[in-house]
């Protein structure tokens, strides 16, 4: 059967359907037709011809984006993609070679979106625990924890056969978890236990799953740095990785340089008991990981944390509300970042079970809401661009998620809009929660935001210090400034880590009567009122026409247009040779640039407008999740040219 329908403005669009609509039109379609409607698409939601852009992916595209597509495709023609069938990185021909193949109809009705009542929400920064003189919040003070292994195995202690991982039809219990992590440490303590553990680096090559959870605990149970490599990292950053990290060995698969090399293999339960360890017990001094993050030489640049701050946070998600919260946690953080190991550690100590979201599904947002809601996640740790991701999903597919009662977000300032809100609605409600960390202080502050949708601020605060963990804004000296002055977020305590391998970069860390702080380079202000604010980078000021603009403040500027959806702005050499402000967005509207540029007049001065303002269908991102402001700046700069 076949079906005529319009698209774009044609009148006729011929596609093979499978029944025959209301007008009784028959036609067939063709690859080229096909070819035609997707390319109109293209240029509708990137901006730029399939001809000039072949390869999004690559070139600053994301899985949003691809969503996009595949949805707009299937309500303009009936055909649904099959992302995960799409070669990647995704090229225009995969897209069409796919939508021929898969021509299918289903009518889609946009749902109708609920009147949401803003009402204010109360400041959480000191309820953590007290405050200093100045801009200063100091957590509950509270003993150290139990080293991570220790907690791994009290959990297992308390209930050996629970499901710690999950990962399709593939499960193992805390107890194999235990026996084949203290098995594989074993091994890795035979190749060389008399090494300074202050170097010793094991190096991950796992996929995300029981392996990887497996060689992650071994390493640390063996007093090394586990250091997890992303599987989509190129052989060439590999072999810079492995040069710059020396490491003792290799787990999961063979590295370069003669490294030595050990397999993961999974041990058979030990029944209701878990086995007596074979290797010595470690402390929270001893190693947890090092991360390898993007370094402004090129080379990357190697992150060491000891196993304390990441203990007393797993200590702190596992014993807030009882626990019961993280009983199913997906496994859904890139690996290679901090947050991997919240999720992970998170869970285990909480005794709950962390399910494994493959590469795949979470490329194609479709199907994470489909695996989030079979697998009846209860939480979900996620930067800010990932929560709006999941949010349109859920709007476009009209799918909820009932289990859901928690969506945790770091990393980037977290900006509410009306589709998470909805999200939420449709959800049943689910508890937001705003946190602030980085690699080098893992997740230091927490802001519960409760529950009602209604509720959350549009930019809500990062809250106060957990236990043991310190906060201030301190100026260009290091010195505490005073509460409602802007300056640079400092962590100490229990959160900051050891500083990178090697010597560059770690003046950024320091003691000071005892306790280790690290400067972040984010910005911040302290309220009078306790509540705590994320401002941006510090690097993110520039000098405009004799003006320090903070490309932060902008931001937020541009993003308090209602029709403004998403924002980056990024600064250029202009026309004339001087720096100017260049930004992308996205917007739920038709405006345009020059329309964006007039609204700004009413709340920035004219230097604080940015020169030049792309509308784009979505922002680009980086393979964490944040937003790719490389990218922006790229594909601005290629506009301009």
């Amino acid at each position: 059967m076949i079906r005529t329908i319009s698209v774009f403005g044609i009148e006729t669009v011929n596609v093979a359907v499978g029944k025959r609509t209301s007008t009784g039109t028959d036609a067939v379609v063709t690859e080229s037709r096909m070819a035609e409607i997707v390319a109109d698409l293209w240029q509708s939601l990137l901006g730029v011809s399939p001809a000039d852009e072949p390869d999004f992916m690559r070139a600053g595209g994301s899985s949003l984006t691809l969503m996009e597509i595949q949805f707009s495709l299937n309500k303009q023609t009936g055909v649904l993609l099959d992302i995960d069938s799409i070669r990647f990185p995704v090229v225009f021909s995969g897209i069409v070679e796919q939508a021929v193949a898969s021509a299918s109809i289903s009518d889609e009705v946009e749902p109708v979106r609920p009147e949401v009542e803003m009402v204010a929400s109360a400041s959480t920064a000191e309820r953590f625990g007290t405050r200093k003189d100045g801009a200063w919040l100091v957590g509950i003070e509270t003993d150290p924890p139990a080293s991570l292994p220790e907690q791994v195995r009290a959990a297992g202690v308390a209930d050996p056969n629970a499901i710690a991982v999950r990962d399709g039809d593939a499960m193992i219990t805390y107890a194999e978890l235990i026996d084949s992590a203290d098995s594989l440490a074993k091994e890795i303590l035979e190749i060389d236990s008399a090494s300074d553990s202050s170097e010793r680096i094991a190096i991950i090559r796992c996929e995300p799953g029981i392996d990887y959870c497996i060689a992650v605990l071994a390493a640390i149970t063996a007093r090394c740095f586990a250091a997890p490599l992303h599987p989509d990292l190129p052989a060439s950053r590999v072999d810079r990785i492995v040069e710059e990290a020396s490491p003792l060995v290799a787990l999961g698969a063979p590295v370069s340089g003669g490294t030595p090399f050990l397999p993961v293999r999974r041990r058979c339960g030990t029944g209701d008991r878990i086995s007596q360890p074979s290797v010595p017990p470690t402390t929270v001094e001893d190693p947890c990981y090092v991360l390898f993050t993007s370094g402004s030489t090129g080379t990357p640049k190697g992150v060491r944390m000891q196993q304390l701050p990441v203990a007393n946070l797993a200590r702190f998600e596992a014993e807030r509300d009882g626990g019961e919260v993280g009983d199913r946690t997906a496994q859904l953080a890139p690996l290679g970042f901090d947050v991997a190991f919240q999720e992970m550690f998170g869970t285990f100590a909480a005794g709950g079970e962390l399910v494994v979201v493959t590469g795949r599904v979470r490329r194609d947002p479709l199907r994470l809401i489909e695996l989030l809601a079979e697998q009846r996640i209860t939480r979900v740790y996620c930067v800010p661009l990932l929560l709006r991701m999941i949010a349109r999903a859920s709007r476009m597919s009209g799918a909820s998620l009932i289990a859901l009662q928690e969506i945790v977000t770091a990393g980037e300032a977290l900006r509410v809009d009306d589709d998470i809100r909805d999200f939420a609605t449709s959800s049943g409600g689910f508890r937001l929660v705003n946190q602030l960390g980085l690699a080098e202080a893992i997740q230091a502050t927490h802001a519960d935001l409760g529950s009602d949708p209604r509720a959350w601020p549009e930019v809500p605060e990062i809250g106060g210090p957990i236990p043991g963990v310190q906060v201030r804004i301190v100026d260009e000296g290091g010195r505490v400034i005073s509460r409602d002055e802007e300056g640079e977020i400092e962590i100490g305590g229990f959160a900051t880590g050891l500083g990178y391998l090697g010597k560059s970069g770690n003046d950024r860390f320091r003691e000071e009567n005892g306790i280790r702080w690290f400067r972040t380079g984010d910005h911040g202000v302290l309220e009078s009122g306790g509540r705590l604010e994320f401002r941006g980078r510090r690097d993110n000021q520039v000098k405009v026409r004799g003006y320090r603009v903070e490309l932060g403040d902008v931001e937020r500027n541009i993003a308090a247009l209602d029709f403004i959806e998403d924002v980056a702005v990024v600064s250029a050499i202009g026309g004339g040779g001087g720096l100017e402000l260049q930004a992308m967005v996205t917007t739920n509207s038709d405006r345009d640039g020059l329309s964006i540029s007039e609204a700004l007049t009413k709340s920035l001065p004219p230097w604080m407008i940015p020169q030049r303002i792309r509308v784009v269908k979505e922002l680009p991102s980086t393979s964490s999740g944040k937003i790719d402001r490389v990218t922006v700046a790229c594909r601005l700069a290629s506009v301009s040219s």
